[in-house]
């Protein structure tokens, strides 16, 4: 099988094109990624083949970013892409006609077209297709164009109608905790519980309550009770994982100042990484192990590429001095003072521990170095670091000063 180069401004057509900057391309595509990581959290656990195209296509976006929202990278790749266009390389794939008004609803939904997918479903209710499928569709379709009201009234009537459907229940349960309506949503669980037999995905949902809430204890203290009691349980385990996964997707913070979501604290970091091993722990696929692999990513430690010529000015700075220092210990056999070269030689082996402390303190986790690559500017929190290694330098040339008579 022929390997096809993927073209993102193709596959983000909606968002993106080749005439905007690398800043408007890393907005929109930013705001695409939220509404895919929202899209995701609406689709229904058992729904495995609409879960892993949408993980994909969230995957596919991070790329982009990571490529179209830097000039140099985003250079490389349109010549790579100019040249897989001319070589035939490039898999656009044409869809056919849908001529079934649900379906074409769904097909806009899946391109990010909620307006539309929102009346075309309307539509199909308007000429009696009242079903399940029409009724998630509205209610997903409300959610992602942000009108959260219209969406839970939208799923919870759905809801009342097809009591006997879990899949609705579920949904109205999770967008009941994604509006923050915990009372409400704990409420309706509870319902469905006794409903539908303590179902294990209700149960998972739990974990996703309380996750969503940032009741933490309670959330491990769940899990662990539940898997004493249940151990061979692997669709709650699988449930349990992948909804932690998306908890852990809430650290991502919108940064203003980068325009585009990102880890901006270490609070958040541990937060995110500690859900994805616990998920890992609980159950291993594929898509939970690339997910933990992605996440320690950005713990990986890389030096501050800032702090080299600091380090350097002091690794040479330190031994020149040394080399002075004993160089002047020959004035002794002439009479000379013992002072000056021991100052001198102090101060080279000053030097040398402020080059080994700029070393050990310079090495940040790749979250903090990307948060401040796509923000565009570094955020300082050395500073104090910078003051005291400033310090035996401004000392040295007051040193320098009294011995050479220079102001």
């Amino acid at each position: 099988m022929a390997e096809y180069f993927i073209d993102y401004y193709s596959m983000f057509s909606e968002q993106i094109n080749r005439e905007m900057t690398e800043s408007e391309i890393k907005k929109r595509l930013s705001e695409e990624m939220s509404f895919i990581s929202q899209r995701l959290s609406g689709i229904h656990p058992d729904d495995e083949a609409n879960q892993k195209s949408t993980r994909e296509i969230r995957d596919h976006c991070r790329k982009a970013i990571k490529i179209l929202s830097n000039p140099v990278t985003r250079r490389e790749y349109d010549i790579q892409l100019d040249a897989a266009v001319k070589a035939g390389k490039v898999n656009y794939e044409v869809s056919e006609e849908v001529k079934d008004i649900l379906a074409r609803a769904h097909a806009f939904f899946e391109k990010g077209r909620y307006d539309l997918a929102l009346n075309l479903a309307k539509e199909a209710l308007d000429n009696k297709l009242d079903s399940e499928e029409t009724y998630e569709l509205i209610s997903r379709s409300y959610f992602m164009l942000g009108d959260y009201d219209e969406a839970v009234d939208s799923v919870s009537k759905a809801a009342g109608i097809y009591q006997s459907s879990l899949h609705l229940r579920w949904l109205n349960i999770r967008f009941l905790t994604m509006t923050e309506n915990f009372n409400e949503a704990q409420a309706k669980l509870n319902e469905a519980m006794r409903d539908f037999d303590n179902d294990s995905m209700l149960a998972a949902e739990q974990i996703y309550l309380y996750g969503y809430a940032e009741r933490f204890d309670m959330l491990k203290d769940t899990i662990d009770s539940y898997i004493s009691r249940n151990p061979n349980d692997m669709n709650y385990r699988r449930y349990v994982a992948h909804n932690l996964i998306e908890i852990a997707q809430q650290c991502y913070v919108y940064d203003s100042a980068a325009e585009m979501l990102l880890l901006t604290e270490e609070e958040s970091y541990n937060r995110c990484l500690e859900l994805v091993t616990l998920a890992n722990t609980i159950f291993q696929d594929e898509y939970v192990q690339n997910e933990l692999e992605y996440v320690k990513e950005f713990g990986e430690e890389v030096f501050d590429d800032d702090h080299k010529g600091l380090k350097r000015f002091y690794r040479i700075g330190g031994i020149l001095l040394i080399l002075f220092g004993i160089i002047l210990i020959t004035d002794l056999f002439e009479g000379g003072s013992i002072y000056p070269p021991i100052i001198v030689i102090g101060i080279g082996v000053l030097f040398q521990y402020a080059a080994g402390l700029v070393d050990k303190c310079s090495y940040r986790p790749y979250w903090k170095v990307y948060r401040d690559t796509y923000r565009g500017f570094k955020e300082h929190d050395d500073g104090i670091l910078y003051n005291v290694l400033m310090l035996p330098w401004e000392i040295v040339k007051q040193v320098f000063g009294a011995f050479f008579g220079s102001d």
